[in-house]
């Protein structure tokens, strides 16, 4: 074989090389560019099918009452009178005494003596309870309403006090109750927790053995 042949064979095998990595850089290329097409075609799918959520006056929301005992809520605007008998009662309401809640009591939210479950409206099941929180511009009580009575009794109770000066005694009164209800189901079964829950709340817990 001449060293012209060579030198031939040489040139084509790099030439080939290099087609081979400039498809492999156009397919690379290819490939991101359908990538970022498919992410933008899910994110339109996704802001189609739940659009920022608008609330109606008229509409109705489920309230749920997270107080122990009776909680009445009157809205001397439009005459509605709602009434949650115990705790985890639900009733609904509109948005519009909803609005005149957060306008004109807002200590409801305040408090956390009320949580927005969800819209009673045919055709919202996709929107969650934070949704209704942030159409109303109430996104600042949502970490309220989120929370897990049950897992600060067992995990966080020095931060009782907190929530009970920040909600009030209808909150102590709510985790009392929550307390003895535990023990009877035997959640709560220590008895050097409950003793210190009795010093927190300032009351006598139920004991184990009832």
């Amino acid at each position: 074989m001449t060293k012209e042949t060579k030198n031939d064979n040489t040139s084509k095998s790099t030439k080939n090389k290099e087609n081979k990595k400039t498809s492999e850089k156009k397919t690379e290329v290819i490939q991101e560019n359908q990538t970022d097409e498919l992410k933008e075609n899910n994110t339109s799918k996704t802001n189609k099918s739940k659009p920022k959520l608008k609330l109606i006056d008229d509409m109705v929301l489920n309230v749920e009452s997270t107080t122990f005992g009776t909680l009445i809520f009157a809205n001397s605007k439009n005459g509605d009178k709602v009434k949650w008998m115990h705790e985890g009662d639900i009733q609904q309401i509109s948005v519009e005494s909803v609005r005149f809640m957060k306008s004109n009591q807002i200590r409801f939210f305040e408090k956390n003596w009320v949580r927005l479950i969800s819209i009673a409206d045919d055709g919202y099941d996709k929107y969650t309870s934070k949704d209704i929180y942030e159409a109303l511009m109430l996104q600042k009580y949502i970490k309220n309403s989120e929370l897990d009575i049950e897992d600060l009794i067992l995990n966080h109770p020095d931060k009782i006090n907190y929530y009970i000066e920040k909600m009030g005694n209808t909150f102590k009164t709510s985790v009392t109750v929550k307390c003895n209800d535990m023990i009877d189901s035997q959640k709560l079964d220590s008895f050097s927790l409950i003793r210190k829950l009795e010093g927190i709340l300032n009351c006598e817990l139920r004991n184990l053995e009832n």
